[in-house]
């Protein structure tokens, strides 16, 4: 949820490329059209061995290179494409999870809950007369 408070307050995010993140809020790109924000990966995959100190380790300095590479490319960003990237972002955030949205969804909920009781509550009243 913090980053679809950054994205709707128009700040850059990045965020490890998991999850939330991954897969409904940052829409990423590497030329900037149309991305809301960026991700940071494990530059390795799991399944390939790692070296020593220890997997956890390695996997954390692997994971640290990719947040410092995003952010070194945020920073090399134009202010153009740094001001794209925020309008992009909080038109996101707006967009699937404003509160507009929130109520319609909350609003469609209850009608599908009051009319699946509706149907319970039919179902159980002829079950009695039979």
């Amino acid at each position: 949820i913090i980053m679809l408070d950054f994205q709707a307050a128009g700040l850059i995010t990045l965020a490890h490329a998991s999850a939330g993140p991954l897969n409904d809020i940052i829409v990423p790109s590497g030329n900037c059209a149309g991305s809301t924000g960026f991700l940071a990966a494990h530059e390795t995959p799991p399944s390939q061995p790692r070296s020593p100190p220890s997997p956890d380790a390695a996997a954390a300095a692997d994971l640290a290179k990719s947040f410092a590479h995003q952010l070194e490319h945020i920073l090399s960003l134009s202010t153009e494409k740094q001001d794209e990237v925020r309008r992009n972002a909080r038109k996101n955030a707006v967009a699937k999870f404003g509160t507009d949205v929130f109520e319609r969804g909350w609003l469609d909920g209850c009608r599908d809950l009051s009319k699946r009781l509706d149907l319970l509550r039919d179902r159980g009243s002829r079950e009695k007369e039979e």
